[in-house]
């Protein structure tokens, strides 16, 4: 009977640690397919319809590593489980959401590791995953024990690595405008919508600015390359204030494709001048508080 009891338990603690590994190594995979290009995760968190949520990608791999190396290293295995189905099931959710509401098929989950995965894959993988952190919770006995100090060691050194690599590639992207609001928007979405009508084939740079602002106006001789850029392009001026006496227009020249918006896109973007590029009727980049010229545009931008 002791012999039994002893048996069983020691079958149990192998199913725990099997189990342990299993999601230990799914979290692991997805921070390593993330952790070189949080600006394409956050991508992926604004094509969900969560936009104003992306700022969380850098935290959410630091959080998803925890969760791995807790695992694996059997360190508070119980806290980690929990850590984990919470994760899970927000993940889940959210795909359902984008799959349901935004059409989305392929979850993403984990970057260019995986090419695609079908939507019934997604769901049944994390079925499977929650099932398993719910299987944990109810085996693992309390934690108890304090981690050795090598462990704790590791983790932290693993954390420190992916935490800067993450804030690196984000901070990256940031100054691309990959992590504004309105980047991966289609334009039909956006308060742009009635002032800037696209077509699917052709590229459009689209430049927000005021006449009452030096920097805008300093940046208009630039401004005005990009209405030859390539025969694909289009240039779209859209000014929130009046040309008095048009003494800008005359002293630049300025091709006749400016639109008065007024207050109409207050708050879509956060400083002026702006410059969006918008391709498939998209917009790509968002750039603010400067006007580049084309040269630094091409360089800095079309070859990132």
């Amino acid at each position: 009977m002791q012999r039994s009891t002893i048996e069983m338990t020691i079958q149990r603690n192998t199913i725990i640690r099997i189990l342990e590994w299993l999601i230990g190594v799914v979290f692991l995979i997805s921070v390593c397919s993330k952790v070189f290009e949080v600006d394409k995760f956050a991508e992926l968190i604004s094509r969900y319809g969560f936009s104003s949520l992306s700022f969380l990608a850098p935290l959410i791999v630091v959080v998803e590593a925890t969760c791995a190396l807790l695992l694996l290293l059997h360190v508070y295995p119980r806290l980690a489980s929990v850590a984990s189905l919470v994760l899970l099931v927000c993940f889940t959710g959210a795909f359902i959401y984008a799959n349901v509401h935004e059409g989305m098929t392929d979850c993403g989950c984990f970057g260019s590791f995986v090419e695609r995965t079908p939507a019934w894959l997604t769901y049944v993988r994390n079925a499977a995953l929650m099932a398993a952190a719910t299987l944990l919770l109810l085996w693992l006995p309390r934690d108890l024990s304090a981690p050795t100090t090598i462990k704790w060691i590791l983790i932290g050194v693993v954390l420190i690595l992916v935490a800067y690599e993450s804030g690196h590639t984000y901070r990256a992207a940031a100054r691309h405008g990959r992590t504004h609001p309105l980047y991966h928007q289609p334009i039909k979405n956006t308060a742009l919508n009635p002032y800037v009508n696209t077509s699917a084939d052709s590229t459009y740079f689209v430049y927000i600015f005021s006449y009452g602002c030096t920097t805008c106006v300093d940046g208009l001789n630039n401004i005005k390359e990009y209405d030859h850029f390539d025969t694909r392009s289009r240039l779209c001026l859209l000014s929130v204030s009046h040309d008095k006496d048009s003494v800008v227009h005359r002293t630049f020249n300025l091709p006749p494709c400016e639109t008065y918006v007024g207050l109409d896109l207050q708050g879509i973007v956060t400083n002026i001048p702006a410059l969006l590029y918008i391709e498939h009727d998209t917009v790509k980049y968002v750039i603010e508080g400067v006007a580049p010229s084309v040269y630094n545009f091409r360089k800095y931008y079309m070859n990132d």
